[in-house]
């Protein structure tokens, strides 16, 4: 079963987010037909999402968007602090030479990535990054550090077992905190083969920190909420003369939603109503 615990731990000096994510890749899969290459990536995503979901409170939200240059373009995540998360690729095919598995060579390292925060403050928090690591994981605690100033220690598993964990050091920590992080960090930045030996989450945190408190679990679930009114407002943004053409060369609109592919068609007469709506806007 998918679960995110978020926990406290090393005298409260530090918080822990560990996940799996098998069941939310597994549904991501079957919506998106992923190749390995985009799958891994993807899953790497969707669970830095879930992790980071674990940070907000209420109804706060987040949009992460990838693009590193590479074959498989923008990758997209929203979550929010329940655990509700979709996703896509715009290329979930990518097929390397000699059939090599490569999330660098996938999500490419020359670009950047966007954290949007909705904290539900005025304005939304942005932040853009350079993505540059070959690994995903490595991108993320260079965004905290550098976004957040939040020293963090991110490690994303495989497809074997997906899933991952986020150490966060809390104000105030010592050295011996931070003495104690280091000398497990190769697990943690390798925490594919802790799961995949211990099928339970609090075993794997009892194994890294001994005195660990739980704060809270949440169960990740891949669930779009799109509905038609959305992309009937987003045909009426087109403006009238982009709706009177595709009114006039094609008759009806079918658009598709790209976090789980449904498909939303508008026939002659609703694109009518819809440019009716459109022309009273424009005389507002």
């Amino acid at each position: 079963m998918d679960i995110l615990i978020k926990a406290l731990a090393l005298d409260n000096q530090i918080r822990v987010y560990i996940t799996k994510t098998k069941t939310v890749y597994e549904e991501a899969h079957k919506l998106h037909k992923l190749s390995a290459n985009s799958g891994l990536v993807l899953s790497k995503v969707l669970s830095t999402a879930v992790l980071m979901g674990g940070t907000l409170k209420g109804d706060q939200s987040l949009t992460i968007k990838l693009n590193g240059k590479g074959p498989i373009g923008n990758v997209v995540v929203d979550t929010n602090s329940y655990g509700i998360l979709r996703g896509y690729v715009d290329n979930p095919n990518v097929v390397l030479p000699n059939n090599k598995i490569s999330e660098s060579l996938t999500l490419g390292v020359n670009g950047n990535i966007d954290i949007i925060k909705d904290l539900e403050l005025k304005n939304l928090f942005v932040s853009t990054v350079p993505l540059t690591y070959p690994l995903i994981q490595d991108n993320f605690m260079d965004y905290y550090i550098n976004s957040e100033q939040i020293i963090t220690f991110l490690g994303l598993s495989n497809l074997e077992a997906p899933g991952g964990i986020m150490v966060q050091l809390l104000p105030g920590y010592t050295e011996n905190v931070l003495i104690y992080i280091q000398e497990k960090l190769e697990e943690i930045y390798n925490i594919d083969k802790l799961f995949l030996k211990y099928n339970d989450l609090n075993e794997i945190l009892k194994y890294l920190f001994p005195d660990f408190k739980i704060i809270e679990e949440i169960k990740p679930t891949f669930k779009c909420d799109c509905n038609k009114q959305r992309f009937k407002n987003g045909i009426i943004s087109l403006g009238t003369q982009e709706i009177e053409a595709i009114i006039n060369e094609d008759g009806v609109a079918e658009t598709v939603c790209n976090y789980c592919n449904k498909k939303y068609k508008f026939s002659k007469l609703e694109l009518q109503e819809i440019l009716k709506i459109s022309r009273e806007k424009k005389n507002e």
